[in-house]
């Protein structure tokens, strides 16, 4: 699904580069406000499917006493997935659950305990970096390109590298499906050094023949490395949080990529004032890239093929850390509502379980208060 949602955004931006391609190829006189007004109708043209088609929470739904209401939501959703005739839509709401000890915005210090402290900052500044590179090579190229000679129009460039996203999305996928996380992510920071070096040394190669093919491969391989970066680095910020912090952890890690992204353009500017010349911004990202890469291997987490710890264990449980286990430690909940955890051959895993105000036990997997039955 991450991967499905960034060739979305792909396909946002080749409409984008085809509005800059029939209003100017050369990126020489761009009528902005036009480009302005085309470019809102894709989000026009979504707000109002979205308004038609786009069927509430039935969590939220049941947790606000709406039950049947909740109940044909999930009949639509059984259809549309095409689920059997025995899969049934049939919940009851679990009582309130009290979590002992735990105040409002106990989620923000959690991000930055013992635990989840070299996560927390690596993973963040790994999101700041991606969206520096991306953004700060979005925002740079159509500056650049209309200079370069070779491969067609400035706008034809901007298309052709809004394309090259697609294979790399498919790549993403496929690594993220085969290979684990963090490897992944220092072979996309490696790649994203190596292609921004290759551009800016093609840009100011003295040789005419060998310069445009560097600095093409070096476009294009940024434009797909990217993707790769995208969607192993969102889907890491996604998995290594518990339950209890996943929300608050995966919304602090995307602010701080969104803070790369509205500095990229300034510093961009920057060494332009500074230096007059865009190489050193390019060497920059390249030792963002570099550093990020080394940063990478001390996360304390891997995530791949791992059952995800489902909240919070008091810090002096060490071994809270411990309830990442392999994917065959799965943890299915009986009729009762209690987790019982799956045992391996070899080994298996603790559930730790949530206290109600009636001393019973209930399932803390399932953190929106509802439970199906079977």
């Amino acid at each position: 699904m991450n991967g499905a949602s960034q060739t979305l955004f792909v396909a946002g931006e080749i409409y984008s580069a085809s509005l800059i391609l029939s209003d100017d190829p050369d990126l020489k006189n761009l009528h902005w406000r036009s480009l302005l007004q085309l470019g809102a109708i894709p989000s026009a043209l979504f707000a109002f499917a979205s308004a038609m088609f786009l069927l509430p929470s039935p969590s939220f739904l049941a947790l606000h006493g709406q039950a049947a209401e909740a109940k044909t939501v999930l009949e639509v959703m059984k259809k549309d997935n095409r689920c059997d005739a025995s899969v049934s839509t049939d919940f009851h709401v679990v009582p309130d659950i009290r979590l002992s000890g735990r105040q409002f915005g106990y989620q923000i210090k959690e991000l930055f305990n013992r635990q989840f402290f070299s996560t927390t900052l690596i993973t963040s500044f790994t999101c700041f970096g991606l969206n520096i590179v991306y953004y700060g090579c979005l925002y740079a190229f159509p500056q650049i390109l209309p200079d370069l000679h070779g491969g067609g129009s400035a706008g034809m460039q901007l298309l052709m590298g809004a394309l090259c996203e697609i294979p790399g999305n498919a790549v993403g996928v496929v690594l993220g499906m085969c290979m684990p996380r963090k490897p992944v992510m220092k072979l996309y920071l490696l790649l994203m050094a190596t292609c921004l070096f290759v551009f800016i040394c093609g840009v100011h190669s003295p040789t005419s023949v060998i310069g445009p093919i560097m600095y093409h491969g070096g476009y294009y391989g940024i434009k797909a490395v990217a993707c790769i970066g995208y969607i192993i680095t969102y889907q890491y910020a996604a998995e290594v949080y518990p339950t209890e912090t996943r929300a608050t952890g995966t919304a602090f890690c995307i602010g701080s990529g969104r803070l790369g992204a509205m500095l990229a353009p300034l510093i961009f500017e920057g060494f332009q004032d500074v230096f007059h010349s865009y190489a050193g911004f390019f060497y920059l990202l390249c030792l963002f890239c570099i550093v990020n890469g080394f940063l990478i291997d001390f996360l304390p987490f891997e995530t791949a093929d791992m059952v995800l710890m489902d909240r919070l264990l008091p810090n002096d449980e060490p071994e809270g850390i411990e309830t990442y286990g392999t994917a065959t430690e799965a943890r299915q909940p009986d009729l009762e509502g209690a987790a019982q955890p799956v045992k391996d051959e070899e080994e298996s895993v603790a559930v730790p379980t949530v206290e109600r105000e009636d001393d019973d036990k209930v399932n803390p997997n399932l953190d929106d208060g509802c439970t199906f039955q079977c």
